[in-house]
């Protein structure tokens, strides 16, 4: 009694793709948020231990960990999925400018 029918495999493997796909974005996304907070407390250990500077290579490290941040969650935020049947609100400042205006007579 499997309710699934034969010719969903070809959906099968594409959800398996896809699912497979979000592990290695998260893996790298975990992945380059280590490196950059490790590579951002290296980089600022001069200031807080004596006898060290500033690294500027693990600070260029943490900041090419933070550009890579930064591309990802703009592909992400550009296919999150949305809900077709939302209805968009209008900001409070066109509301009110809307209401501002007095409908112009028609002359005949």
């Amino acid at each position: 009694m499997n309710p699934r029918r034969h010719d969903d495999d070809g959906d099968d493997t594409a959800n398996r793709q896809e699912e497979r796909g979000r592990r290695k974005e998260m893996l790298v996304f975990l992945l380059v948020s280590v490196v950059g907070v490790y590579g951002l407390g290296q980089g600022l250990a001069g200031i807080y231990e004596r006898g060290q500077q500033i690294s500027l290579l693990w600070l260029a490290v943490t900041g090419l960990a933070f550009f890579v941040l930064t591309a990802q969650m703009g592909r992400v935020h550009d296919t999150w999925p949305h809900r077709p049947n939302t209805i968009t609100t209008q900001p409070a400042s066109a509301d009110i400018s809307s209401r501002d205006e007095t409908p112009k007579e028609v002359s005949q």
